[in-house]
């Protein structure tokens, strides 16, 4: 498209031409731009064409709408001196044409205040009346404020009463918010079972509050990070993962987001193991125990027990076990181990030899004592005899110097511990010998 130039002569002459146009007209066509005439509504139009005009003023009209229709059509380019002033207008940067059945379109920041006023006359000479749609108030008046940005089309509409007739008006609201600016947030490296808190700021060009919220690995400014955020493999404790935090900070009117990333490294946690009651069994008993352990990581768990239960936690007692043992229970998941202890009472069932009875025994000097102890047991064990006290055996031979009362414990003993006891007086009488001839002087 070519472009006019005009002097500032010229274009007062022009601009003046198409304000005596729109008087004399009654508004019938409206003011020229980018090279058409905005039409108005149909029935408007054809109210306005029952007017009755003097010839003088119809041919004044004629001859003003040949001249705008034969600038219109002008690609002369007008011979200036260099000394006018030089108003140019590249037809290319006009604004993009009004969207279909927009009469006119008006253009404001938020804030500012629409404030319409409408030109109209009734041909008959009736009053006019007036009517606006929303966002405008029934005077034609709106005051925007903040949020209110984006394109609004109302309706004029002016009534006689009888006959209406409408317009729409294209609104534009322009934001005047300026994005907020949050500052950076490094990533952040945390252990399992900790606290995880974020404190993110913001400064905002219009003072506005700006609010956070949080999407992602957490939907609040603070969380406990969980022991199972992290999967390890079996075996492995020392690994971590990376998560995305979605950082948005809000003034009310835009969004900003900033993406944060939190690396969470895996905690191992020791297992547990219910505690352990005590247990009592016989002698030939069957032991097992079984304990209740869990890890909370997820981890595999080794069992150990102390002796005399075995790896598998069976203990079959036998004739002598008798006894208490403190037996731990370990749990290991291979890297932490936890324990907890019981005590095992093993009773014996063994049943004491019984000492058949026996008769103090009276010697002369020189005689041998013999003490032969005889004893039963129900358990069927090999009994054992010992001898303590005067004697340390079933047998002694006395002489002319044990003259004298004396005691011997007989003991009966089988291998489990089990025992039966007898004392016995042994008298050994004195014995008369005759004198003995040492020397003759």
């Amino acid at each position: 498209m070519g472009v006019i130039i005009m002097n500032k002569n010229t274009f007062t002459s022009v601009l003046a031409l198409l304000l005596v146009t729109i008087m004399l007209t009654g508004c019938v066509r409206m003011p020229y731009e980018g090279g058409n005439f905005i039409e108005m509504p149909e029935e408007f139009e054809q109210n306005i064409e029952e007017i009755e005009y003097e010839e003088p003023e119809l041919e004044a009209i004629i001859q003003i709408e040949e001249n705008i229709i034969e600038l219109e059509n002008e690609t002369e380019v007008l011979s200036m001196s260099e000394e006018d002033e030089l108003t140019q207008f590249d037809l290319e940067e006009l604004e993009e044409p009004l969207p279909e059945g927009v009469f006119k379109k008006i253009v404001v920041d938020e804030k500012e205040v629409i404030d319409l006023t409408v030109n109209a006359m009734d041909p008959d000479g009736n009053v006019l009346m007036y009517t606006f749609t929303s966002p405008l108030n029934q005077e034609g008046k709106w005051e925007t404020k903040r949020g209110d940005v984006g394109e609004y089309i109302t309706d004029i509409i002016v009534s006689d009463g009888e006959l209406d007739t409408s317009a729409k008006v294209l609104l534009v609201v322009n934001s005047i918010n300026e994005i907020p600016v949050m500052e950076e947030i490094e990533n952040i490296v945390i252990q399992e079972g900790e606290t995880l808190t974020l404190t993110p700021s913001a400064t905002d060009g219009n003072k506005d509050l700006v609010v956070f919220s949080y999407t992602g690995f957490m939907e609040d400014e603070s969380m406990k990070v969980g022991y199972e955020a992290v999967s390890c493999q079996e075996g492995i404790y020392d690994c971590m993962e990376t998560f995305m935090v979605n950082v948005i900070g809000s003034d009310g009117f835009s969004e900003i987001t900033q993406e944060v990333g939190v690396t969470v490294i895996n905690t191992n946690r020791a297992p547990a193991i219910e505690p352990l009651m005590d247990i009592t069994v016989d002698e030939l008993g069957f032991v097992e125990v079984i304990p209740e352990s869990v890890d909370p990581d997820g981890d595999v768990l080794k069992i150990d027990f102390t002796s005399p239960v075995e790896e598998d936690g069976n203990f079959q007692t036998e004739r002598g076990h008798a006894g208490e043992y403190v037996i731990y229970v370990t749990a290991s998941d291979g890297d932490l181990s936890t324990s907890e202890k019981f005590t095992l009472t093993v009773n014996s069932i063994n049943e004491n030899p019984i000492l058949a009875p026996m008769n103090n025994i009276r010697v002369r000097e020189t005689e041998t004592v013999k003490i032969l102890p005889g004893a039963i047991d129900k358990n069927n064990d090999t009994i054992i005899f010992e001898f303590t006290g005067w004697m340390d055996n079933n047998k002694y031979e006395t002489s002319y110097d044990d003259a004298g009362e004396y005691q011997v414990t007989v003991s009966a003993k089988d291998p489990y511990g089990g025992i039966d006891t007898l004392t016995l007086n042994v008298t050994v009488i004195d014995v008369n010998r005759p004198p003995v001839i040492l020397s003759v002087y």
